[in-house]
């Protein structure tokens, strides 16, 4: 990550509250799954096709690892959220490269 990359990282967490980084981080979670699942799939059709039931579990698999996978972050989020800790919120931010809209932060 460069230097700017993570300056820009340390802003937004000062400015954004953890539940919008915590949304932010599952965004670039569910793109991320549906990149990597279009391609798996994208392979195997080729390779000789899959069934329905083949896709849906492929699918599922990668729903619930992605789950799994940001349950930790994201309840860390929620407990920065209590503690305004905004040095969570940028660590969070750089370690997952998302970014956090802070319009509409009017509380």
């Amino acid at each position: 990550m460069t230097t700017d990359a993570r300056e820009e990282h340390a802003e937004v967490g000062r400015d954004a509250r953890p539940e919008r980084a915590a949304a932010a981080i599952r965004e670039t979670g569910a793109e991320v799954q549906h990149r990597q699942v279009g391609q798996a799939l994208a392979a195997l059709e080729a390779a000789g096709g899959l069934t329905d039931g083949q896709r849906a579990v492929i699918e599922r698999f990668a729903d619930r690892l992605v789950d799994r996978l940001l349950a930790p972050p994201t309840a860390s989020l929620q407990a920065a959220a209590t503690d305004a800790d905004h040095a969570e919120v940028t660590v969070a931010l750089e370690l997952f490269d998302a970014r956090a809209d802070t319009e509409g932060d009017d509380e």
